[in-house]
């Protein structure tokens, strides 16, 4: 009878700690941005982004990838710009399931809104190329390495920041046949969103206590990375720009983060769990609805079959021969710089001369390719950026694992 009864503890035990968690197979959805230039964003995530117009129903435009919305906006002239330091949208992250798709991505931004560009990494787990739209709302658009290459100690997943040439991923990956569309219609998701928030001890509170995401991640209290069933990071909160962000007012940007659960019982139990520690549910018997601290909406849903469209961020990408592609391109560099970005920043993405373009890493207080002194750059925090220079770069070497918590304590994703 003991031992039943101790096996029967530790059942319950089981249960208790499997309802402090989100479940598993939590996956983000679409992210809604509220725009003033409805038009003009569309043009961005259809024809840079490539993503499809899914649906255009009066003022709401709905993108996506294989019938899986990714990208909503909604248009809002009346609301402006949030201040700076404002808690908000840090970036959102489409993931796409091959690396010819996301070069096919790659080169489209390149073609189409060249001045957006402002960094691109390794980060072992994911290769990851970063961007501004026109409305200054950060994206990501990035290729997740299969799970079986992921480190993992105490808890914690390994990510870096490693040079990432843009250049050298599009000679690689842009082959003749991606040139030409193959994947055009291949599937892509919201893989995580990363906001930028007033403290790292409150949104802790929120999304790993209440929510129920685990941790995966942590750069002392300037940054934490949490997930569902053990990926690398669906949500990721960070202070770089907004330490001490009260909550949002109204403005443009992020409108609502959506969450999809795999049934109703999961989210039920993320009602009760909101409950519990105290925040307000808005329950419509199919949906929920609630905000974090600083007034960032956030939805949840039951999508209980996710072979429907889009990528499963749960199952590990398959392993795919690499390819070299027959021809030669390169990324532009022209145009103007996005706004609101640092001098530095600006001096960086301006239009490059006819000697063509150098990829630095800018690393802290040092730039890691020349050696020159440099400050670290809030608008892609320690990533990889073109600057004009007939010169050759020399071979980088890796930067900032994400465990060493550098004094920098910066990364893009």
């Amino acid at each position: 009878m003991r031992g039943a009864g101790h096996r029967l503890s530790i059942h319950m035990n089981t249960q208790l700690a499997a309802a402090d968690r989100i479940a598993a197979a939590t996956a983000m959805g679409a992210v809604t941005l509220l725009v003033a230039d409805l038009d003009a964003q569309t043009r961005f995530y259809r024809d840079a982004v490539t993503l499809q117009v899914l649906d255009a129903s009066g003022d709401t435009v709905t993108l996506g990838r294989a019938g899986r919305p990714i990208v909503i906006l909604r248009h809002e002239p009346s609301l402006r710009h949030a201040a700076a330091g404002s808690a908000g949208l840090y970036h959102t992250a489409i993931l796409f399931e091959s690396q010819p798709a996301l070069a096919a991505a790659l080169y489209s931004v390149a073609q189409h809104a060249p001045g957006t560009f402002t960094g691109s990494a390794d980060h072992l787990v994911s290769q990851a190329f970063y961007f501004t739209d026109p409305e200054g709302n950060g994206v990501e658009l990035y290729w997740d390495r299969a799970r079986t290459e992921w480190s993992w100690t105490h808890g914690q997943v390994e990510m870096s920041t490693l040079f990432l040439d843009p250049n050298g991923y599009l000679r690689e990956h842009l082959t003749e046949e991606v040139l030409a569309g193959s994947t055009a219609q291949d599937a892509a998701s919201v893989g995580h969103v990363h906001l930028s928030v007033g403290d790292v001890a409150t949104a802790r509170a929120f999304y790993v206590d209440a929510l129920g995401f685990d941790t995966t991640a942590t750069l002392g209290n300037t940054a934490l990375f949490v997930s569902a069933g053990g990926y690398h990071h669906h949500m990721a909160m960070n202070v770089w720009d907004s330490r001490g962000a009260g909550p949002r007012m109204p403005a443009l940007g992020l409108g609502r983060i959506d969450l999809t659960l795999p049934d109703a019982d999961a989210l039920g139990a993320l009602h009760e769990r909101l409950r519990h520690y105290g925040f307000a549910v808005r329950d419509d018997g199919r949906t929920l609805g609630f905000d974090d601290p600083w007034n960032n909406a956030l939805h949840a849903t039951v999508q209980a079959d996710f072979a429907a469209g889009g990528i499963d961020p749960r199952k590990p990408p398959q392993a795919e021969a690499r390819t070299t592609s027959s021809v030669g391109r390169t990324v532009s560099c022209g145009g103007s710089p996005p706004a609101r970005m640092s001098s530095r920043t600006a001096a960086m993405l301006s239009p490059c001369s006819n000697d063509g373009c150098r990829i630095v890493v800018i690393c802290g207080e040092t730039d890691v390719a020349t050696g020159e002194s440099s400050k670290p750059i809030s608008a892609t925090s320690s990533g990889i950026r073109t600057r004009c220079s007939a010169s050759t770069p020399r071979a980088p070497r890796p930067i900032r694992s994400l465990a060493a918590k550098t004094a920098s304590g910066r990364l893009p994703d």
